[in-house]
């Protein structure tokens, strides 16, 4: 009669442990039933040859075996859950910590941005500087415009008296002619003009002794002018505007010296017309000295107001800059320190970041090793399913003899005790299949579990990536080994397409993100391209200015040298005076420039360091920006996988779908009886060694061979899946393999079997 093989698919989810247990009772008590009703009657003794018996003693130890199995399977599935709690905590404590991530991330744009306005807010601080410099750029030049005006002034005022100081003494020529005709016309007054001339030789000594009193003053005013000048350490530009003060003051003295002497020769003159005392003669004279005493010293005290507010104009013009000065220098220390707390910022952020990595790494271990537990509970349910399968086999031969005995010995009497154990078989195959069907589907939902749990880590693990900024790229291929695992060892289902495509729609939402990301990331480098020019233009006009005040601070000695010079020069009345004012004037321009870039040259180095700053940053974006292109294409490659898989579960589908025939299910029952035996003289120590061989070297996942990986083994070469012919084989294979030995750590054998036992390890 034609007997269906059921096909059971891995993915199928498993029963809890509790069921699989109830139902395991249950088929052993009926078991045991079939066999005491099969062995009760004295007819069916006589049918049943002892050949039946061995089958029936072979049927009770493989139950016990498979007893032993299941309860091993309980263990490892609850192992399993509580591995798989572990893992729910550690993605739980993951997603904590990414989410104090993300809020640090905020807080780290909260600080680009204060960094931004802080910036904005230097900027405009130097363009009020850079307007204030302006402003008194703008003031130096025109008060080197009132100086020149000032010197035209004085200049053509100069002219003026020299112009009348000719005149006076082409005057006082023309008199010393009439003079001298007077005297040949008037000799009979020759005494009188002796006495006169006499008076007059006295009055010439006493103004003589007037003017050398007067020199005696001016002298010690200069000399005072002199020592308040070098005490007071003026500036260039003060110093020459009290040189030309000066100097129109020692004008206004000749001027008023010869109009005083004019006067006094034309009162002679006139005093010959007509003869004068001698004691108004003395009297107009000290009252000429007393006015032009009176004169002098207003003139030194209006001097000596000028020196004063020029000096208080130097000093606060001296404080203006100090204070300037040192506001760059606090504003330079205030860049330094945020800088400082930037770079710890990056520094503890880094940190964190390798925290997680290791925490991640954590949690892909624990992932692995729950992996590598499914991996060899699915090995245990194939061998238990192809065990299962072999008493199928067995059960129905059984059957079949006893029907034939029934019918050959007494054909009247055994067909209702016949019928209900075929009964009692057929609830039991049921009930087994039912159990493999269960413990399937639930060994599929762990497997969906972890896929979950993989998913989500590596979302993790690609918000993570987007976070930190020095971190080479980690290449999985777990979620693809999974894959390919699932197409190959399992048949193709209606679930397994709808978690392909919703694999495929999480993937196309993922690369989305990630373009959406490298956008953001792409108007960032822009905007940071942006504010480097910025910085790097001022930082030239920074420099520039700083050149030029240290220039200016080392001449600042030799222009003061070359100053008091002019000031000595100009009163001894050399007549390169226009000549010193306007070097005088360069001079005083040229220290201001020098000021200047004194300034630029201290803000040297905070552009430098503002720029080793924008090219890290700049540096990281590029790096991101290779990390979202290696993303991109991770998705494509695994995109193009997603596409090829479906295909192989189209193309499994449809010989699926075919079925099995009966000559293919009749051949298959020898096998799985092989691989049962095989199974059942297995040792029980190949799954430890197989484990532990596993995390020593290379282990393919498919075929449990060591020497390559899934991605090069030769079962993936066929597009179809693992037959149980295939299976039988590999498994033949794997048990010899799979024997590894403690002692001299090789495979192939037991330290029983060692042939290096004699040595001594």
């Amino acid at each position: 009669m034609a007997r269906r093989s059921p096909s059971v698919s891995l993915n199928d989810p498993v029963r809890s442990a509790g069921g699989a247990l109830t139902d395991l009772s249950i088929n052993q008590r009926a078991i045991q039933d079939m066999i005491d009703r099969v062995a009760r009657p004295a007819s069916s003794a006589s049918v049943i040859s002892n050949g039946a018996e061995m089958q029936l003693q072979q049927l009770l130890l493989q139950n016990d075996r498979l007893q032993s199995r299941l309860d091993a399977l309980e263990d490892e599935n609850k192992r399993l859950l509580s591995s798989l709690g572990t893992a729910e905590a550690s993605v739980s404590s993951l997603n904590a910590r990414l989410a104090s991530l993300k809020q640090e991330r905020e807080q780290g744009q909260s600080r680009t941005s204060e960094l931004e306005a802080s910036a904005r807010a230097s900027e405009r601080s130097l363009s009020e500087k850079e307007s204030t410099i302006e402003a008194l750029q703008r003031q130096l030049e025109q008060s080197v415009q009132d100086i020149e005006k000032a010197k035209g002034d004085g200049e053509a005022r100069l002219r003026d008296l020299q112009s009348k100081l000719d005149d006076k003494e082409v005057l006082a020529a023309q008199l010393k002619e009439l003079i001298d005709a007077k005297e040949g016309q008037q000799s009979e007054n020759d005494a009188v003009l002796d006495a006169k001339n006499a008076e007059i030789a006295v009055l010439e000594a006493r103004v003589q002794k007037a003017y050398a009193e007067l020199e005696e003053e001016r002298r010690e005013l200069g000399g005072q002018v002199d020592e308040l000048r070098k005490a007071g350490q003026a500036s260039h530009f003060g110093e020459t505007i009290a040189l030309y003060e000066e100097r129109l003051s020692a004008a206004d003295q000749r001027r008023y010296e010869m109009e005083d002497f004019i006067a006094s020769l034309q009162e002679q003159l006139q005093a010959q017309a007509r003869p004068v005392s001698p004691s108004t003669m003395a009297r107009q004279a000290t009252t000429a000295l007393e006015i032009d005493n009176e004169s002098l010293r207003e003139q030194v005290q209006h001097l000596q107001k000028k020196l004063g507010t020029f000096e208080d104009l130097l000093e606060d013009a001296r404080a203006a800059t100090e204070r300037e000065e040192n506001a760059g220098r606090e504003r330079l220390m205030q860049y330094k320190e945020r800088e400082d707390a930037i770079r710890q910022e990056l520094l503890e952020s880094q940190k964190e970041i390798e925290r997680v990595v290791k925490s991640e790494e954590g949690a892909r271990a624990r992932v692995a090793e729950i992996e590598e537990a499914l991996r060899e509970n699915t090995v245990a349910l194939e061998n238990a399913r192809a065990e299962i399968e072999g008493l199928r086999a067995e059960i129905a031969d059984l059957e079949g003899i006893a029907v034939a005995a029934g019918a050959i010995k007494s054909p009247q009497r055994m067909p209702r005790p016949l019928n209900g154990e075929y009964e009692l078989i057929k609830a039991e195959k049921t009930d087994l299949e039912r159990t493999c069907k269960e413990r399937e589907l639930e060994l599929a939902r762990e497997r969906e579990n972890a896929a979950t749990l993989r998913i989500q880590l590596e979302e993790r693990n690609a918000e993570l990536e987007t976070i930190r900024k020095k971190l080479n790229r980690e290449q999985s291929v777990n979620g693809a080994e999974e894959v390919k695992k699932s197409s190959v060892t399992a048949s193709p289902s209606k679930q397994d397409l709808y978690a392909a495509r919703e694999e495929i729609k999480g993937l196309k939402h993922i690369i989305q993100e990630l373009q959406l990301e490298n956008t953001k990331a792409a108007q960032r480098t822009k905007v940071l391209e942006s504010e480097n020019k910025l910085l790097l233009s001022e930082a030239d006009q920074l420099r520039e200015d700083m050149k030029t005040l240290e220039d200016n601070v080392e001449q600042t000695l030799l222009r003061e040298e070359q100053a008091l010079e002019a000031e000595e020069a100009a009163l001894n009345g050399e007549p390169d005076d226009l000549a010193a004012l306007q070097k005088t004037m360069r001079e005083m321009k040229g220290k201001y420039e020098s000021e200047l870039e004194q300034m630029r040259k201290r803000l040297s180095e905070a552009e430098m360091k503002s720029a080793r700053a924008v090219h890290d940053l700049n540096k990281e974006i590029g790096e991101l920006e290779s990390l979202i292109e290696s993303k991109i294409y991770r998705e494509d490659e695994l995109e193009r996988e997603v596409s090829r898989l479906q295909e192989r579960l189209a193309k499994s589908q449809k010989k699926s779908s075919k079925g099995p025939s009966e000559d293919a299910r009749s051949s298959a029952t020898p096998s799985l009886s092989s691989v049962s035996s095989s199974i059942s003289s297995r040792p029980d120590s190949a799954m430890s060694d197989s484990a532990s061989r596993s995390g020593g070297e290379d282990v393919c996942e498919i075929c449990d061979k060591p020497g390559h990986d899934i991605f090069t083994c030769d079962l993936l070469k066929e597009d179809r899946p693992l037959s149980v012919g295939s299976a039988s084989d590999f498994l033949k294979k794997s048990a010899i393999d799979d024997l590894f030995c403690e002692d001299c750590e090789e495979h192939g054998h037991t330290a029983a079997n060692c042939p290096h036992s004699l040595d001594v390890f």
